[in-house]
Parts: structure tokens; C-alpha cells; sequence
């Protein structure tokens, strides 16, 4: 090749001279060139470094940058392509770890050493280094608790919504169950009577009459706690309507068991004696609905029934999960469905030998009133210093309240006279039943109505996300699948008298 150009040389008449120039001129001409490509790189790297895809702003930017190097389109294309696709390909390895990465902590939450070196591995392959992955797991555990508290936030909006709208409802058939309620009574005052009584009489068997009319003939308008043997330590309190706390009762010593189930974890089963009684509201009890009526009477054979909401370390205990939103071992488990508790139940008497079971609606009624008539078992009304419940509504003459909004530590509360816990709000609890409407042609020996085609389980108790109303003995609610689960639903459970005694 340098022969050649010798030759172009002396052809041309150039001297050594005027060759020296010309290559001199060439080579830093091509050695600007070069610069200027390494310089555009240079550029065009730290614009993707901060930005990618590039803004148009960005985009401008390069291209007038490209222009004063004196670089072509085809230069700009060469330099470019590789690091885009170097790029891209890092961008896919990030994504790949992200997926793997969001899937492991949906399984399991903080993860596990076994998994934390898959993932190490997982990182080395893709030939990730530390800091961006450190970087991108952050990313991905903030906004994936963000996302769960928006979601939890809404969850609580609707569930506060649908309360709400709840509550306008048995507000509006309160109202209408009054003006039957008045219709009938000045219909049967005006009725003219049949024989010739003493205005005193008249007015006597009138009012005996509207009493039992009203479902409250021979127990009066203000029923006190009827005390049982209790648990010692607690005792148990009577509030008038304005939620005062009127009475207060020594315990006693009832008859219980621990069921032992490992791990120095127990569960006390209380002893609940057979009788009888009123199940249902008195069409006079504020907050009733027509799927508490008729009122009856029922007699409960004894059993054994939990002391408190089962609590989650022993539901961990038996089943070896916890799908509770508060997490707390002594709070109760919630977000189980029905079909959840039941097998819970199943387990649980495998384990032990006795038959536990969801306890039947009537079950449960005669073991949250202990003895009372009144809508709370702690007399006519309720307060957020008692119970668990929403305390921005309010029941009777009692004052607005606490709405913790949230679960709280059973046992948080006094006692019924049973010595049962939390028998009014904190969470819903699950029973045997099927709903139904109302009580027309339910049984009365204390026994689950169930049908094997009602899909809707029933709910008793209340919950700390809903307000006074829903908490008294006599309310029934449920929800539309036994597969249902949510923050504010749990379960007590019973076994046969039976199987102990």
C-alpha cells in the first residue's frame, strides 16, 4: 500500500513535503472525528443513564449535540443501537428478578433463608449486582404496602359505606314498626270494652295488656344482669341508659377446662348450664329488625362454649396459618371464612378426641345474655369502655365513643355473667345456621336450623367496624358465601357437655 501511494505521489508531482502536510491534515481530521464519537457516546450514555426512553427535551438536546460534531445520521445510529440494546437487555433482567421477586413475597412476607438463596442465585445469573437489587426490592416492598393500605383504606371505606347504608335501613323499619306499633295501640285503646270496669282496672289490665303486647309482660322496662358463677378475677357490670355503670358484681368460680394445644398454648372451655329462654327481640327493643321475630322460647341442653374468640396463635397452633389483617396472638383470628372455622373444628377434634363444632344461633343467644332479657347483657345500652364496636354511632342515651377501628386483645372487656368475653362487637362470630328471615317454624330445643342448600351462613355478635346496634344479643346478620372472609369476621366454638362430663 505505501508503494502504491509512493507512486500516486511522484505521479502527482507531490513532494515529501506536501505528502507530510496532507497525512498530518488527514489523520487530525480523523482523529477530531474519533473524539467526537467518543464524546457523543460519552453524551448519549449519561442521557440514558438518567432518562430511558428519552424525552422529547432529551432527544432535542442530543440531536443539536450530534449536529455540532459534524456526526451523521449513520454515526449516530452505529453509536446508539448497541447501548440501547444494552439497555433493554439489563432492563428485561431487571423485570424478570422483579416478577420472581413479587411472587416470592406473596407466598411469604419477610422471606425465608431458603428463599432469600434462590433469589441470590437468581441475581448471579442475571449478573445483577448488589445495590440495584437492594434498590428494586425496596421499590417493590414499598409500593406493594402502599398498594395494601390503599386497598385496605378502600375496604374499610366500603365496609363503612355499606354500614351506613345499613343502619339508614333499620333505621327506616324502626320507624316503621313504630307507626304499626302506635296504629295498633290506638286501635285496641279505642276498641270499646265488654264489661263494666273501674277507670283504676281499666287502666291496669290496659297496661298489662300493652306489656305483653310488647313482648315485656311481667319483666318491666328495665331488666338487670342476672349474676351466674363467673370466672375470679373480673367482674362483672349493669349500665343504665346512659351507659353509667349502675352495678358491679363479685366473681364467682365456674366450672371449666383447658384444652391444651401444645406449645403452652390453651384454650378455655366454659361450662354452660341447660335452660331456657327468650329468643329474639320485643318488638319495644330500638334497633330490632323483623328477622328477630317471632320471639320464642328455646331450651338449651348444656354444653361447653369457648371463654373467648379464638385467638390467633391458636388457630396458628392448629391450622399453621394466620390470615389475620391485625396481627396480635391474643387478638382473635379474623378473616376466616365459614368453611375455614369449621375445619378448624375438624382439626381441633382430631387433635383432642372430643367433638368441637360451631356453636348452634341459639346456642349462642342463651350464652351471650347469661340470664338477661335487656339488648346488651350488660343491661339497656351500651358503651365503647364495654365493648369493641364503631363509637361514632351510638345506642339509647349512651354517649358517642371510641371507633378504634381495628381488632383489640380478647378478654379487653368485662364479662358477661357466664363469664364469657367479647360476646358484643370486636369481631364477628360465626354459627352453625343457615339464614333464614325470621323464626317462624325454627326449632326450639336449642339445635342449629340449617339447610343444606342455604349458601348464606350466619353471623351473631357484632364487630369492632360496626355500631351498637348490630351488637346486641338479639341481632342477627350473614354474608352470601361460606367461602366469605374479611378483617372483621372470626369465630367461638362449643363442644357437647357431653364429651366432659
Amino acid at each position: 500500500m505505501q508503494k502504491q501511494l509512493q507512486e500516486t505521489w511522484q505521479t502527482l508531482g507531490l513532494s515529501d513535503r506536501d505528502v507530510g502536510v496532507i497525512e498530518r491534515r488527514i489523520n487530525a481530521e480523523i482523529e477530531t472525528y474519533q473524539a467526537n464519537l467518543r464524546q457523543y457516546e460519552q453524551e448519549f450514555t449519561e442521557g440514558v443513564q438518567q432518562e430511558y426512553p428519552l424525552s422529547a427535551f432529551k432527544r432535542s438536546q442530543l440531536t443539536q449535540r450530534h449536529q455540532a460534531l459534524n456526526l451523521t445520521a449513520e454515526d449516530v445510529t452505529a453509536i446508539e443501537n448497541p447501548i440501547i440494546a444494552a439497555i433493554e437487555e439489563h432492563q428485561q433482567k431487571l423485570q424478570q428478578y422483579e416478577e420472581v421477586f413479587r411472587e416470592s413475597i406473596q407466598f411469604e412476607y419477610p422471606l425465608s433463608d431458603a428463599t432469600r438463596e434462590e433469589l441470590k442465585r437468581f441475581q448471579q445469573i442475571l449478573e445483577l449486582n448488589d445495590v440495584e437489587i437492594a434498590e428494586l426490592e425496596a421499590i417493590i416492598i414499598q409500593s406493594s404496602s402502599e398498594a395494601e393500605d390503599q386497598k385496605e383504606q378502600e375496604r374499610i371505606r366500603q365496609q363503612q359505606e355499606s354500614v351506613r347504608l345499613k343502619h339508614q335501613e333499620v333505621e327506616k323499619q324502626r320507624q316503621q314498626d313504630d307507626a304499626e306499633k302506635q296504629q295498633k295501640l290506638q286501635q285496641y285503646i279505642q276498641q270499646p270494652s265488654r264489661t263494666q270496669l273501674t277507670p283504676a282496672t281499666q287502666e291496669r289490665i290496659t297496661r298489662q295488656k300493652f306489656l305483653k303486647w310488647a313482648g315485656l309482660g311481667g319483666v318491666g322496662l328495665v331488666t338487670a344482669v342476672v349474676v351466674r358463677e363467673i370466672f375470679k378475677g373480673d367482674e362483672t357490670v349493669t349500665v343504665d341508659k346512659k351507659g353509667q355503670i349502675i352495678k358491679r358484681d363479685p366473681t364467682k368460680q365456674a366450672k371449666f377446662f383447658k384444652e391444651d394445644l401444645g406449645n403452652g398454648i390453651t384454650l378455655d372451655m366454659v361450662q354452660i348450664v341447660a335452660g331456657s329462654f327468650k329468643m329474639g327481640s320485643p318488638p319495644s327493643e330500638n334497633g330490632r329488625t323483623k328477622a328477630e321475630d317471632p320471639q320464642h322460647t328455646v331450651n338449651v341442653p348444656a354444653f361447653f362454649i369457648g371463654n373467648f374468640q379464638v385467638t390467633q396463635e391458636q388457630y396458628q397452633q392448629i391450622m399453621g396459618s394466620n390470615p389475620s389483617s391485625f396481627k396480635g396472638a391474643k387478638r382473635p383470628v379474623e378473616k376466616v371464612s365459614w368453611n375455614d372455622a369449621v375445619e378448624f373444628c375438624e382439626k381441633l377434634s382430631q387433635k383432642t378426641g372430643r367433638k368441637y363444632r360451631l356453636p348452634s344461633e341459639a346456642e349462642w343467644e342463651y350464652a351471650c345474655r347469661a340470664g338477661t332479657t335487656t339488648p346488651f347483657h350488660f343491661g339497656e345500652t351500651i358503651t365503647t369502655e364495654l365493648a369493641n364496636y364503631n363509637g361514632d354511632y351510638t345506642y339509647a342515651s349512651a354517649p358517642k365513643g371510641k371507633f378504634r377501628q381495628e381488632t383489640t386483645e380478647v378478654g379487653s372487656f368485662p364479662p358477661n355473667a357466664f363469664g364469657l368475653y367479647d360476646m358484643h362487637g370486636n369481631v364477628w362470630e360465626w354459627c352453625q345456621d343457615s339464614w333464614h328471615d325470621n323464626y317462624k317454624e325454627a326449632p326450639i330445643d336449642g339445635s342449629a336450623w340449617i339447610d343444606n342448600d342455604n349458601k348464606s351462613p350466619l353471623l351473631r355478635g357484632g364487630s369492632w367496624l360496626y355500631d351498637p346496634d348490630y351488637c346486641r344479643s338479639a341481632c342477627r346478620y350473614y354474608d352470601t358465601s361460606r367461602d366469605f372472609h374479611n378483617y372483621d369476621i372470626g369465630f367461638r366454638i362449643v363442644c357437647a357437655a357431653g364429651r366432659i362430663l
